[in-house]
């Protein structure tokens, strides 16, 4: 069992006074193979010609985030900074993509593809990171787990697919 929410004490103008920890739980729901999804992308990822980078991609979980279009109001809910730009993503494409394994004996092909796929992991109020809640948040996922040059091949065709789509706003 979860242990409960500490409780913070704040003294303001010689009055203590505590306040626990707010939690939300946004409910998790399948995101469809017709889904649009969006990706931020800052200026530095993108060459001279407008074209993206494989960098636009890139995440230390190797689990590049994404948010679900229909979850959001507005574009400008998606961007951190004024200047960002985005992208459009299908979730059936992203599944669709082909990354073989590769067996680490022989470097060889092993004959089986990573399973990519769009997992809604919703970012609630009150989360242990004490990031900003969003509750469009979702990740492109591989099972089993990407190995490094695998996620480097993953960012390519991420950054190809959305190239095919197109900006939905250009960074500044």
């Amino acid at each position: 069992m979860p242990s409960p929410p500490r409780a913070k004490t704040l003294k303001a103008y010689g009055v203590g006074f505590t306040l626990k920890r707010l939690s939300v739980q946004t409910p998790v729901t399948l995101v469809q193979n017709t889904e649009e999804l969006i990706r931020r992308v800052s200026a530095d990822s993108t060459r001279g010609d407008g074209k993206l980078t494989s960098t636009a991609f890139n995440d230390p979980n190797r689990q590049p985030s994404v948010d679900r279009r229909s979850l959001r109001a507005s574009l400008d809910e998606c961007k951190v900074k004024s200047t960002d730009g985005l992208v459009r993503l299908v979730a059936d494409e992203i599944r669709k993509l082909q990354i073989a394994q590769i067996d680490a004996a022989t470097r060889e092909p092993a004959g089986t593809n990573y399973q990519i796929d769009v997992m809604h992991r919703p970012i609630d109020l009150g989360n242990d990171r004490g990031e900003p809640p969003n509750p469009a948040h979702s990740q492109i996922e591989a099972t089993p787990a990407l190995n490094r040059s695998r996620f480097d091949k993953l960012k390519e065709l991420l950054a190809r697919l959305a190239e095919k789509n197109g900006w939905l706003v250009q960074p500044t």
